[in-house]
């Protein structure tokens, strides 16, 4: 099973038109370019809403010798600078300012206050996936998730939920992997997710109200349930069978970005706006309107 990338390093916006966001640097490979449409993200990704730059702009590639990303310039008409200066390739540190057309780019050491992965946690992550406990350090994860009177078979009890809902219309849109773009509309409450590739299963429980398919091949079909809980208003989301893929949630929490990886043994509260990392695939919960 893949394991998570994490350098312990973010990139937050300071000037331009997405002045205060903040984007993990989750991956190895790192290109920052123009987002096609506002809110854009994808792993890998720095996507920026800023008509001063490339649609592919500046790539950054972790160095693991030296614990640095290296820049690369990649536009044709636009430049790239680093502390005020234009550059082709620069080796970045913590506090570096890297300007693209109007935006300027600190880098910064990732907050992990609200549960994010930091560097020297990946060893135990590693154990943890191989014992199957669960080391991420924030109340995102718990176990033992069916309370009393929420057994498979209680339908009353899920009947009641749902008649008594005020959940606003939601989608789940796919912001990376080979269905990027698609929006799919979250009409039901008891939710089944998982791949395209249709598989012998035992008996499906009937009150499960809704299935969604994505086309990733990290995930196996109906691996995933998502059950909307009022008072949280939130989906509570656990897996049902083997995922071949790390799993991680990225969450916006009071102007700060974190990400945290998803225990297989575990249940999470997924949020509007939200983010999952499966495989190849960004997954994003959206309010719809």
């Amino acid at each position: 099973m893949a394991l998570m990338f994490s350098c312990g390093l973010q990139v937050r916006v300071s000037q331009g038109p997405d002045k205060g966001r903040t984007f993990p640097l989750d991956s190895a490979e790192v290109t920052i370019g123009r987002a096609r449409t506002p809110g854009d993200r994808a792993p890998g990704w720095v996507l920026l809403n800023d008509p001063q730059i490339s649609r592919i702009h500046a790539d950054m590639t972790w160095d693991d010798e030296l614990k640095a990303y290296r820049l690369a310039h990649r536009s044709d008409t636009n430049p790239t600078e680093v502390n005020g200066l234009p550059i082709k390739e620069a080796l970045l540190k913590i506090g570096d300012h890297v300007k693209v057309g109007s935006s300027l780019l600190d880098i910064q050491q990732a907050d992990f206050r609200f549960g994010g992965v930091a560097p020297e946690r990946i060893g135990q992550i590693h154990e943890a996936r191989r014992t199957g406990t669960t080391v991420v350090n924030h109340d995102l994860a718990y176990r033992n998730p069916i309370r009393e009177g929420e057994s498979r078979g209680d339908t009353k009890s899920a009947s009641r939920k749902i008649a008594l809902s005020t959940r606003p219309s939601m989608f789940i849109e796919i912001l990376g992997g080979a269905q990027q773009g698609l929006r799919l509309p979250m009409t039901g409450f008891q939710i089944q997710l998982g791949g395209t590739r249709v598989e012998p299963l035992p008996d499906t429980p009937s009150w499960w109200d809704q299935d969604l398919t994505i086309e990733e091949d990290a995930l196996p079909y109906r691996c995933m349930a998502w059950k909307w809980r009022e008072l949280e208003k939130a989906f509570e989301v656990m897996f049902t069978r083997p995922v071949a893929a790390a799993i991680t949630l990225e969450r916006r929490t009071d102007g700060t970005e974190w990400i945290a990886e998803m225990p297989l043994t575990s249940v999470v509260k997924i949020r509007p706006f939200d983010l999952l990392y499966v495989g190849k695939t960004a997954l994003q919960l959206v309010v719809e309107g």
